[in-house]
């Protein structure tokens, strides 16, 4: 299994023929692993953050509605 996982992170395509007789969460598993090891894995793990980020930040700010500044007019 480790093979396939590192074939499919560096994209070399070598198999021992064992992916179609696994489960389709690995399979898709596998298909996530190739897609980061295409764009590398430092860019992967950057866009991994800022989405992190990005959902903590919108996770605050609805759950602070009545905290918003709201102007006298």
């Amino acid at each position: 299994m480790s093979l396939e996982v590192a074939a499919a992170q560096v994209n070399v395509g070598y198999s021992r023929k064992v992916v179609p007789t696994m489960p389709s969460v690995v399979k898709i598993f596998l298909i996530i692993n190739m897609r980061i090891g295409r764009i590398e894995i430092i860019p992967a793990l950057v866009v991994l953050k800022l989405f992190v980020d990005l959902s903590k930040d919108f996770k605050g700010s609805t759950q602070n509605h009545n905290n918003r500044f709201i102007p006298n007019l």
